[in-house]
């Protein structure tokens, strides 16, 4: 039987809730179609986006909506009534979507007449019906006939009186499958302006819930068992807490598999620790009296340590004849995590109205602002600080403002929006601005206007252009009257509309006979299919940009002429109306620019072919043409350079110098040369020659420069090569002026100290008693051995020395004069040999390693003041072609190198420079000749190396010798004892010598050690002796340098007369006067005047046994 519910109140209140049931909160939503209600003051039609909806949340005060709290109890299924209602801001609220469409209750609107004009999509889902299968039907179609009568009464007391309260009550309502279902139902008037539009009805299926209750009801003795089923937790506790008693649902929310589990899990465990401490404060007060609330919400710990959230009811009763507490548990977990969905679609929402392309904002009835998005500030100039609480009508002269009142006031009035108002503001800057605006009513839960709600668009662009637009056309035909060109404009059907004057100086026709007709029949049939095909562009994209072409139009007379055609469509609402074209006659023009194509074709050509830099440039140097190498050399493709400046490809440092020159060619007419620098794309700095010159137009007026850019590295190249060839032509000449000294006195010089050298031993070796004669002949000796070396010296600084190159390791060389060198430079020094691994050998006389080393070291030891350091350190290296670009002495190839630093005084840029000059010292007067490093220099380059020198004053000095790599390997070094012997022999000696008194002083020295000895003066003298000879001839000693025939003539002749004679040569010339390039032939023994009874004694022994 159909009847009200007893627990809902006429009045409006909910005693068992303890809560005043209020009006129903409507709010606009949005709808596909306008809903007509029909109230007392007629139709009134609601537009789209403001059809009444409501939302359910936490901030809705729906509380008649939903059933009693016993009926929530005995259901556990109670949809977001007091849990979404709790909190939320209404003013918050209005501003997003309605959220009923999700409501999983039926809302439905009927209205005066009884026909449903909204319900939501629930009813599908409860029902079967789809909404649109409802809307526009009967509201009580589906209503049970026995409860038709109680829902008619209800219907005409809430629409005949607007100050109703929602009446509640239950009803059934038939399925799509024909069953019956139950619902709790609350209603409610829909007032507007104190008049009843409409009737909303919220139905709830109640009918799981009334069938448990039944089912209850029916039978006490399955109470528990009831229990144990029901979806809700259920426990019954004593009056601290224990528990007595927990049915299933209280096991699986919890997670425990028995209550005994349950009982015996601490409460920490069970709660959360905020959960936890409220409890506490709960027992508290309820041991004090004070039972607390009777509704309120836990969060606990399951078993598996997950988190749920449970709304929790308490209240007493009898169990098993004692009071206790029933405590029954709802889970709301999903509905918190609904909470935070819905929070985080309000936020959503909240960013759109934010990022809005669009102005939005929001007045109270006053027109105070109350809301506005940054778009809004924006266009308004105004921060939202700034905005909030301004009236509107303060952006607004007064006429403006009146009509922005009164928009305001039918909206208001009315209720409808208004939809596309135009307004003008005064913006903060001053300036005005031009807005469409679109407003509606913004209306509190209660149904009445609270404010307004807008969202703007700036069109000041628009109206500008719109203004701009019409002064367009007022101009448009005042210039076609006064244009020399024809001006034409056409339909879309291409029916001329207008032509100017100008159509009858070029065509011969009358403009005022061409209206009408066709503007394509007079077009050359060849042009004609290109000139519908870009009026089609015209005609059918209101967007198109101008369409340019040339087209040839037939005289009246029969001939044709070309024109340049410009046209572009004329759109309204995008829609294109007309065509507007300008033509231009060009036939003139089209000739001389052919004749000009030509000739710039040939240009083209011409400068292409060139291959330097031509670059063509305007007064002000921006580029407007260049030839192909120019593209070529700079890497550039020619977009990256038309229009720039031609200083952007000049180096910073150039570029004033540039600007200057450039000035120079434009007000004098200089053209060059001049020297810059180019810049490539890769950054490379290319040195070019650059000549320019003036391009005049028909006024002699120059508009343009052409610059033809040479590259002239190679020259640089060549120019810098030229002045290192005269440096090191300077450097030989000096060289060989002192090699022609050098060898100019060799000779004779060698001769004269050999006679003194060899008297001074002949002397020191008799018994003479007078000890000061010994000293004496010892000066001679010591002054004539120091006469000697230094005519080495200049000989080998000359690099005339004769030389005995051999294949040896110059670790083995450093390593036997590390002793000899350490006691050169003294204690004081440290001597540090850093030998390199696996040398390669070397092919160099090993005394030329001896004298670089002394010579050096001596040097190092003169720079070190005090105690210091000297390092010799042996390498192999290949030096490439990247090292020789900057070291221009050096040859690429494999070498190794010896270098010998210290730390001493080190060397400035100047001196570093003379190093290597004969007879440049840095050494006081008295120690030093100058001539050490200029020997080293000669030595080094005889051998075919390099030197390098690193020093800076205070850091020291390193010297590196480059000596090439020998393809072979190195000749053993050791002595045999036939070489070390100075003893002497029976052998007979052939002596060929043209200084009487060398040959004399020789004779004397070789047959005190036991020789016979054979002298003559003259080779063929020598010849006569041999042949005359009775016996052996073992050593041909021989001057190589003679009257009548050379050493080495005379040795072959003494061959073919003693095919097994020994030779040993001698001469105190210079090398290259005995030997080619300073070298003996191989197998020869020499030995160098001045020379000691010593030096002789064991270079005949070695003759003697070595020489074939």
């Amino acid at each position: 039987m159909l009847q009200k519910n007893p627990e809902m109140k006429r009045n409006g209140r909910d005693e068992s809730l303890g809560q005043t049931a209020s009006p129903l909160t409507v709010h606009p939503f949005s709808s596909a179609s306008d809903v007509n209600l029909k109230g007392r003051e007629g139709n009134r039609s609601l537009p789209p986006n403001a059809l009444p909806g409501w939302e359910v949340d936490s901030s809705l005060a729906l509380q008649g909506f939903f059933p009693s709290p016993q009926g929530w109890v005995d259901q556990g299924k109670d949809v977001a009534a007091s849990v979404l209602a709790k909190d939320k801001s209404r003013y918050e609220e209005m501003r997003f979507r309605a959220f009923v469409e999700h409501s999983s209750d039926i809302i439905v609107m009927i209205n005066l007449e009884g026909v449903i004009t909204y319900i939501n999509p629930a009813v599908e889902k409860v029902l079967g019906f789809k909404p649109e299968e409802r809307i526009g039907a009967g509201g009580f179609e589906l209503v049970h006939p026995e409860d038709i009568t109680f829902l008619a009464d209800s219907f005409r007391t809430l629409a005949s009186n607007p100050k109703a309260p929602p009446i509640f009550g239950e009803m059934r309502l038939q399925h799509k499958d024909g069953s019956y279902r139950i619902f709790e139902g609350v209603g409610s008037g829909f007032v507007i302006n104190a008049v009843v539009e409409a009737v909303i009805v919220n139905y709830r299926d109640i009918t799981q819930r009334r069938k448990m209750e039944n089912d209850l009801r029916a039978s006490e003795r399955n109470f528990r068992c009831s229990l144990d089923d029901s979806p809700l937790g259920i426990r019954i506790s004593n009056i601290d807490g224990e528990t007595i008693y927990a049915n299933r649902a209280i096991l699986e929310m919890y997670g425990y598999d028995s209550i005994d589990e349950l009982k015996n899990t601490p409460l920490p465990e069970r709660y959360t620790p905020e959960s936890y401490a409220k409890w506490r404060t709960r027992m508290e007060k309820r041991r004090q009296g004070a039972f607390g609330p009777s509704e309120y919400e836990i969060s606990i710990l399951r078993k598996n340590g997950e988190v749920r959230h449970l709304h929790v009811f308490r209240k007493e009763i009898f169990w098993n004849g004692q009071k206790q507490f029933q405590v029954i548990y709802n889970d709301v977990t999903l509905h918190r995590q609904a909470e935070e969905k819905i929070h985080q679609s309000e936020e959503k929402y909240r960013t759109i109205i934010e990022q809005m392309e669009e102005g939005y904002f929001e007045i109270d009835l006053a027109g105070n602002f109350t809301f506005t998005n940054d778009a809004e500030n924006k266009m308004l100039d105004y921060s939202r600080d700034e905005l909030i609480g301004m009236n509107y009508r303060q952006f607004m002269d007064k006429t403006h403002a009146q009509q922005a009142y009164q928009i305001f006031h039918h909206v208001f009035k009315t209720g409808e929006p208004m939809q596309s108002a135009y307004g003008e503001v005064i913006r903060k800057n001053g300036m005005k601005g031009f807005y469409e605006i679109s407003i509606s009513l913004i209306r509190n839960t209660e149904g009445r206007p609270v404010g307004f709600r807008g969202v703007s668009r700036d069109i000041t662009e628009r109206r500008q252009a719109e203004e701009k637009l019409r002064m367009q056309e007022q101009l448009f035909r005042t210039l076609a009257e006064q244009s020399s060109d024809i001006i034409v404009l056409v339909d879309k059907r291409g029916t001329i509309i207008y032509q100017s004057p100008a159509l009858e100086d070029f065509l011969g026709y009358k403009p005022k006979d061409r209206i009408g007709l066709n503007a394509f029949q007079e077009i050359h049939p060849d042009d004609l299919n290109k000139i519908l095909y870009y009026f089609n562009i015209l005609i059918n994209k209101s967007n198109a940009s101008y369409q340019q072409t040339d087209v040839r139009i037939r005289h009246k007379n029969g001939g044709f002429r070309e024109f340049e055609i410009l046209a572009k469509g004329i759109s309204k609402n995008d829609i294109v109306e007309k065509v507007v074209a300008n033509l231009r006659d060009v036939t003139e023009r089209k000739q001389a620019v052919e004749a000009l194509r030509a000739s710039e074709e040939l240009y083209t050509q011409l400068v292409n072919t060139i291959p330097d830099v031509v670059i063509r440039t305007d007064l002000a140097g921006k580029i407007t043409f260049a030839n192909d190498y120019t593209i070529q050399r700079g890497g550039y493709r020619w977009d990256e350079i038309e229009g720039h400046n031609i200083i952007e490809f000049i180096p910073e440092e150039e570029r004033a110098r540039a600007v200057q020159n450039i000035m120079r060619i434009i007000t004098e007419g200089r053209q060059g040369p001049y020297e810059y620098h180019i810049i490539l794309k890769n950054g490379v700095k290319i040195p070019f020659e650059v000549s320019s010159g003036i391009f005049r137009g028909e006024d002699e007026l120059p508009f343009g420069l052409v610059h033809v850019c040479r590259d002239i590295r190679i020259r640089k190249k060549d120019e810098k090569e030229k002045e290192q060839l005269q440096e090191r032509l300077n450097q030989a000449q000096k060289m060989e002026s002192v090699g022609r000294l050098a060898g100019g006195v060799a000779h004779d010089f060698n001769n004269m100290l050999g006679v003194i050298l060899g008297h001074t031993e002949l002397a020191m070796e008799r018994k003479v008693p007078d000890s000061r004669l010994q000293i004496h002949l010892q000066e001679i000796r010591k002054a004539a051995e120091r006469s000697a070396s230094l005519t080495r010296q200049l000989l080998a600084f000359a690099r005339k020395q004769t030389v005995s190159p051999k294949i040896i390791d110059i670790n083995d060389a450093v390593t036997g004069m590390i002793k000899m060198l350490q006691r050169l430079i003294g204690e004081d020094i440290a001597l540090t040999w850093l030998p390199g691994m696996n040398i390669w050998p070397i092919r160099i006389d090993p005394s030329q390693v001896d004298q670089i080393l002394a010579n050096l070291c001596v040097n190092s030891r003169d720079a070190i003041s005090g105690v210091g350091k000297v390092s010799i350190e042996s390498g192999n290296i290949t030096v490439d072609e990247a090292f020789c670009t900057g070291h221009a002495d050096f040859v690429p190839g494999d070498y190794v190198f010896l270098s010998i630093s210290d730390d001493g005084c080190g060397m400035d840029k100047e001196t570093r420079g003379k190093l290597f000059e004969p007879f440049f010292t840095t050494k006081d007067l008295g120690k030093g000749t100058g001539l050490g490093l200029a020997i080293i220099y000669g030595i080094v380059r005889q051998n075919k190396g390099f030197i390098s020198v690193y020093s800076e004053p205070g850091q020291g000095s390193t010297f590196s010798i480059f000596l090439p790599r020998h393809i072979g390997h190195a000749e053993g070094t050791e002595k045999d004892e036939a070489k070390e012997s100075v003893v002497g022999g029976r052998e007979t000696i052939l002596l060929v010598e043209d200084e009487r008194a060398i040959l004399d002083l020789s004779k004397l020295m070789l047959e005190q050690q036991g020789y016979r000895v054979l002298s003559a003066a003259t080779p063929v003298e020598a010849l006569d002796l041999a042949r005359q000879h009775q016996g052996d001839i073992h050593l041909l000693m021989t001057d190589v340098v003679m009257p009548e025939m050379n050493g080495r003539d005379l040795a072959r002749e003494m061959l073919s007369l003693y095919p097994g004679i020994r030779r040993l040569f001698m001469s105190g010339y210079t090398a290259d006067m005995i030997a080619h390039h300073g070298v003996l032939d191989e197998g020869s023994c020499f030995i160098q005047k001045p020379f000691t009874r010593y030096d002789l004694t064991a270079k005949v022994r070695e003759a003697l046994y070595t020489s074939s």
